[in-house]
């Protein structure tokens, strides 16, 4: 399947080529008003067609301020320091223990 935007701007570019042609064809006499409701249908169908290009949603860019979020859950196990004791009683160091809920 073809990209949609690319298979309209191909089409509306196909139809302004041929727009100019019929006018570059047409007599070059502005009598009347004949060619003023022609010139004049042509610039509708482009306006229309520009519209319609637009009508597509396009991703918006821009600064939308922070997102807070909940944090993360802890996870099941993790490790903690503990400390050692020598036979006296007094701090000789610090081990790492796994601890787990």
């Amino acid at each position: 399947m073809k990209n949609a935007t690319m298979t309209f701007k191909r089409c509306a570019i196909g139809m302004a080529a041929l727009a100019v042609l019929a006018a570059a064809s047409t007599s070059a006499q502005a009598r009347y008003g004949r060619n003023t409701a022609f010139v004049g249908g042509v610039a509708a169908g482009l306006i229309g067609a520009g519209i319609a290009a637009n009508a597509f949603a396009r991703p918006a860019y821009g600064y939308y301020g922070p997102v807070y979020a909940a944090p993360p859950p802890a996870p099941a196990c993790w490790r903690e320091r503990q400390a050692l004791y020598d036979r006296f009683g007094y701090p000789a160091g610090y081990r790492m223990i796994r601890v787990c809920e």
